[in-house]
């Protein structure tokens, strides 16, 4: 348990660093690390060092893989806003506008609306 608490917390570690989305799996290694390391600490083995490692770097994988995945997150969230608005997206109230602009062209040939096509 103490070589796998350390290679998890190790290729977590690594994951959580990545810098994408991959940093998510990252934070769950390093809580399956932190869980190997406990169950191996209680058990008062001589691999306490091992343990230790593990634990630490399990620890670090969850915060980096947590700070990094939001992180991510934000920022798609923010360019997918950034886009939205580039392209004159007012909220949700432009989608009845759009639709309505759509009827409009249908019904006699005329829109008024910029969101029309």
């Amino acid at each position: 348990m103490a070589v796998a608490s350390l290679v998890l917390g190790i290729i977590g570690l690594v994951f959580s660093i990545n810098g994408n989305f991959v940093a998510f799996l990252g934070a769950l290694l390093g809580i399956l690390a932190i869980i190997f390391a406990s169950i191996e600490l209680k058990n008062n083995t001589s691999r306490k060092g091992m343990c230790r490692a593990g634990l630490i770097t399990g620890i670090i994988a969850v915060v980096l893989g947590i700070l990094i995945t939001a992180a991510c997150w934000a920022c798609v969230a923010g360019l997918s806003n950034a886009t939205w608005n580039f392209h004159g997206f007012d909220g949700f109230d432009g989608f009845e506008d759009f639709f309505n602009g759509i009827q409009d062209f249908f019904e006699d040939g005329s829109a008024d609306n910029p969101y029309t096509l």
